[in-house]
């Protein structure tokens, strides 16, 4: 989680960025979920996760063919 911080700033500085949470499986999986206020804002900090982050050591801590990206709508949330 350490590995994060860096992310955790850019991401406090992206256009319509709301929240950021990362949860663990009974597996050992991690899903780490981050909420923008639009699909194009969420592309476009998803794009800059791997580019202006390429540097970021939390990419030394992640098995890249692991990953799955997807940008999804939130049908409902009760908060």
């Amino acid at each position: 989680m350490r590995a994060n911080a860096d992310v955790d700033a850019y991401l406090r500085r992206q256009p319509g960025f709301l929240w950021r949470q990362i949860v663990a499986t009974d597996d050992g999986r991690l899903i780490d979920i981050v909420a923008y206020d639009s699909p194009a804002h969420a592309r476009a900090g998803a794009a800059g996760i791997t580019g202006e982050m390429a540097h970021s050591p939390v990419h030394d801590t992640i098995a890249h063919e692991t990953v799955d990206w997807q940008i999804t709508s939130t049908l409902h949330r009760l908060a």
